[in-house]
C-alpha cells in the first residue's frame, strides 16, 4: 500500500488552499483530481489560480482542459482572455472557451465570438455573450 494517495481535493477546498489546489493540478496519476482541482479554484477563485489554470488548458485529458476554462471564466481576470481565446480553435473545449470569454467580458473576444457564430456546434452559446 503506497504511503501518499491523491490529494484530497475536497478538503483543499474546504480549507480555501489554493496552493494545494494548484498542487493538485499536477497530479499525473489521475486526470479527475486535476478536473475537480481547476473545478475548485474557479469556486475559491483568486488572481493566485490564474497562470496555473492557463496552464491546465493544454492538458491532456479534455475535462480537465474544460474545467480549466470554466474555472477561468468564474474567476474572471483578464489574462485569461487571449489562452481562452486560442481554446476557442479546440473542439472539445470550444464551448466552455465561449461561456468563459462571455463571463470575462473583455472586448478582445468579441471579434473572436463573432467568428464563432459560424460554428454550428457552438454559434448559440456564442451569441449569448454578444447578445
Amino acid at each position: 500500500m503506497p504511503l501518499f494517495g491523491p490529494p484530497n481535493v475536497k478538503k483543499l477546498k474546504a480549507k480555501g488552499n489554493v496552493e494545494g489546489l494548484i498542487k493538485a493540478l499536477d497530479y499525473e496519476k489521475d486526470s479527475s483530481v486535476r478536473s475537480v482541482a481547476a473545478i475548485a479554484l474557479g469556486q475559491i477563485g483568486g488572481a493566485r489560480a490564474v497562470e496555473p489554470l492557463i496552464a491546465a488548458l493544454k492538458d491532456k485529458d479534455n475535462m480537465v482542459r474544460w474545467s480549466a476554462a470554466e474555472a477561468l471564466g468564474q474567476i474572471g481576470d483578464a489574462h485569461a482572455v487571449e489562452p481562452l481565446i486560442a481554446a476557442l480553435e479546440e473542439d472539445d473545449v470550444r464551448d466552455a472557451a465561449v461561456e468563459a470569454l462571455g463571463q470575462i467580458s473583455d472586448a478582445r473576444a468579441v471579434e473572436p465570438l463573432i467568428a464563432a457564430l459560424k460554428d454550428k456546434d457552438v454559434s448559440g452559446s456564442a451569441a449569448k455573450p454578444l447578445g
